[in-house]
């Protein structure tokens, strides 16, 4: 095992919060309308699929690299250290979120459904939101912390009745490790998605656990932890990375465009697939042309767990505000909507989290 830090593994996770932002900033704006999201009537089907690729991918890629960094961090540094770090990281900024981010962001989604939908008048409508602001209505964009404790609550339990890190087993050759492994990650994961007759799982933001979540994008945390004790597969990665993107993307197309009639099963078995060779090509190309150290990337890097935190607030306040709004094109808002949440989620960093207290906990202590 290496010892030293993959940069390319710090991008890959600020792009898959970012893209979090992407995601619920066109989600108003494509022609298939989302509950719960205001919807524009001038919407666009180019969207639809930006938004079903970008969305097939993310997640599983952001689960992938935390296996890959909590393999890495308890090898280094030793559980305890890990459970402080993740504790104060992640434990922390969710139950703070729960308590004042998920509310406030959640505002603007009240306010659409009283003022728009229900027709109340501007003060009626403004002060039932208020009220609405002590109810509980789910996790909303921070369910992915909570499933993420859980799987590190696993690891940990794991790694401390068998004091072992390891999850391969000596003497195997490695062109068998590779190609199980190649092989192993999508058949598993075809296997959860015909057993739940779903793509991929559904919007849940719940506090009761999501069995489907918990094994969808717990694969994807143990094939991270296995990447980060068998390196010998970044080099594979690094090397195919255009060639699994293609495919998963020749893929997605394909079952997109509904090409494979009424075989079902034969279209979870492609999503799996697609699913992983795109995560699996994302990760080889930005190993291989993002992981020299870069000021700028680290500084994004680092930026990006606190815009994906308070960026829903930003994104749906601006979306609601623009919902009744004619005579602008739907992609003019859409262009708004995402140089605002840009501007206001990076200069809220710079200006009150980067050096200061927040900015420890989130990513550690930071003087420039």
């Amino acid at each position: 095992m290496v010892n030293t830090r993959i940069n390319g593994f710090d991008v890959l996770r600020a792009v898959a919060m970012w893209l979090g932002v992407v995601l619920h900033s066109i989600i108003v704006y494509k022609s298939e309308a989302e509950p719960n999201w205001p919807h524009e009537n001038e919407s666009y089907n180019a969207l639809n699929l930006i938004y079903d690729f970008i969305h097939i991918f993310r997640m599983p890629l952001f689960y992938m690299v935390a296996g890959f960094f909590s393999c890495m961090v308890i090898y280094k540094s030793g559980s305890l250290f890990f459970v402080k770090q993740r504790a104060r990281r992640i434990l922390v900024p969710f139950i703070a979120g729960l308590i004042v981010i998920v509310p406030l962001s959640l505002f603007p989604f009240s306010f659409n459904q009283f003022y728009y939908v229900e027709k109340m008048n501007l003060t009626d409508a403004f002060q039932k939101s208020i009220y609405d602001l002590l109810k509980w209505k789910g996790m909303a964009h921070l369910w992915f912390l909570y499933y993420l404790l859980f799987f590190y609550a696993i690891a940990i339990v794991v790694v401390k009745v068998h004091r072992n890190l390891e999850l391969r087993a000596p003497g195997i050759p490695f062109w068998v490790r590779v190609s199980s492994a190649f092989i192993l990650l999508p058949a598993a994961l075809s296997a959860v998605l015909i057993f739940f007759h779903s793509y991929m799982p559904p919007v849940y933001t719940g506090i009761k656990p999501n069995l489907f979540f918990l094994l969808y994008y717990g694969l994807f945390f143990l094939f991270g932890w296995y990447l980060f004790q068998m390196q010998e597969l970044l080099h594979v990665l690094k090397k195919s990375g255009i060639l699994f993107t293609l495919a998963g993307v020749l893929l997605f197309i394909v079952r997109w465009n509904h090409l494979y009639g009424t075989a079902i099963t034969l279209s979870y078995i492609s999503a799996a697939t697609e699913t992983c060779f795109i995560v699996l090509g994302i990760t080889g190309l930005f190993i291989r042309y993002f992981n020299s150290e870069s000021k700028t990337w680290r500084y994004f890097s680092d930026a990006s767990y606190w815009v994906y935190l308070t960026h829903l607030f930003v994104v749906s306040s601006v979306q609601v505000l623009f919902i009744s709004v004619t005579g602008i094109p739907s992609w003019f808002k859409l262009l708004i909507v995402l140089l605002t949440s840009f501007t206001v989620t990076m200069i809220t960093y710079k200006a009150f989290v980067r050096n200061g207290i927040i900015g420890e906990y989130l990513h550690g202590k930071r003087n420039s």
